[in-house]
């Protein structure tokens, strides 16, 4: 993980954001599966893929995790790297793998 030594961007929470966040269940569940992803995004936003056809939106994704409390959804969260201070956070949804995979 040698995006750990890299300077942190502040992640501003959009609207729609909160709303898709809030609309997956329980927020314990949310915060685990988003505790490592957040912070690569913050510290290296350029290593997640540009999506194509858009110059700016980007995506980043976590597999399922299974704990002692159980199975924790893997989640898709949609970003833009705003400047070399901010990136927004744009939307978040649950991740189901593609089953061909």
């Amino acid at each position: 993980m040698a995006w750990l030594g890299l300077k942190r961007r502040t992640l501003r929470e959009t609207p729609s954001y909160n709303e898709a966040s809030e609309s997956l269940g329980n927020p314990a569940d949310v915060d685990d599966a988003l505790l490592v992803v957040t912070e690569a995004i913050a510290r290296a936003p350029e290593v997640f893929p540009v999506l194509p056809g858009f110059q700016h939106l980007r995506i980043a994704k976590t597999d399922a995790v299974i704990s002692k409390d159980g199975v924790k959804p893997g989640v898709v969260v949609w970003f833009m790297i705003v400047d070399s201070q901010y990136i927004d956070l744009l939307y978040i949804e649950e991740f189901v793998p593609d089953e061909e995979n």
